[in-house]
């Protein structure tokens, strides 16, 4: 290949979010089938919320997680409480003088990697069996 063909990607502004390979397999490992969907959903949309306000800490309001993931009130709130409980993120929200919710403070966290998160040399405990241009879509 020529220098001429060259092109370096430049990550600066562009249209993408971070997210973590150690929480993704955390949570690919603990849950199956429907609930497996909604919580990388969840956990998606708080990575795109977190990138758009290039902060990992922002605040956000519920209902606007729920309709970016698709999930209902109250997977949300089981949700939530899952993540905190698994130090994936921490949650602060206070009651209004109405006695309504305010907006939620979340804050994105790193756990630190297990050995059944990941092996030493960073590379995922599980690889696919096929081959990505085996899949005939």
């Amino acid at each position: 290949m020529s220098k001429e063909n060259i092109k370096v990607r430049v990550f600066r502004d562009n249209p993408f979010c971070w997210q973590s390979k150690d929480i993704l397999r955390l949570i690919q490992k603990k849950y199956k089938g429907q609930k497996l969907t909604s919580r990388t959903a969840v956990y998606t949309v708080l990575t795109q919320v977190a990138s758009d306000s290039s902060a990992d800490e922002y605040e956000t309001w519920g209902v606007k997680v729920m309709e970016m993931a698709g999930v209902g009130y109250t997977t949300l709130r089981n949700i939530f409480n899952e993540f905190v409980d698994l130090k994936i993120i921490k949650r602060k929200q206070e009651r209004t003088k109405k006695g309504t919710y305010g907006k939620l403070e979340i804050s994105l966290l790193e756990p630190k990697p297990t050995d059944s998160q990941s092996k030493p040399n960073g590379k995922p405990e599980h690889q696919p069996s096929h081959k990505p241009e085996a899949i005939d879509w």
